[in-house]
């Protein structure tokens, strides 16, 4: 939506990731919500990019997904959350957040906010 091409709107998301990892301002902040591993490559480069990695067991996960679906996981949907999970598992963030219990967002947000960079 940024572009007529995905190139061309990659190349302006970039450009405003990087500055608002520059400014540092919350209210000037981009949370971009990552799923793929590739996705995290293309901007790890940018100066200034903090980073929060949510994750969860991997059984809490696949149950979460198995609600979402009437209670039944396929097969094809298994695997995939299963490679997904391996895939990130050694990813480093700046800060980890595990969800596999629960956790109050108020709290997350308080402490987020509570980061010497805001």
């Amino acid at each position: 939506r940024m572009a007529k091409n995905e190139n061309e709107a990659w190349k302006l998301f970039y450009e405003k990731l990087t500055k608002a990892a520059l400014n540092r301002k919350p209210e000037e902040s981009v949370v971009y919500i990552i799923t793929e591993i590739e996705h995290l490559k293309k901007i790890k480069s940018i100066n200034g990019l903090f980073t929060v990695k949510f994750t969860a067991s991997l059984e809490v996960i696949k149950s979460r997904f198995a609600l979402r679906m009437r209670g039944k996981l396929p097969p094809p949907i298994e695997i995939k959350l299963e490679n997904q999970f391996t895939e990130w598992k050694n990813e480093v963030a700046d800060m980890m957040v595990d969800t596999t219990e629960d956790i109050c967002p108020e709290k997350l947000i308080e402490e987020l906010y509570e980061l010497p960079f805001m």
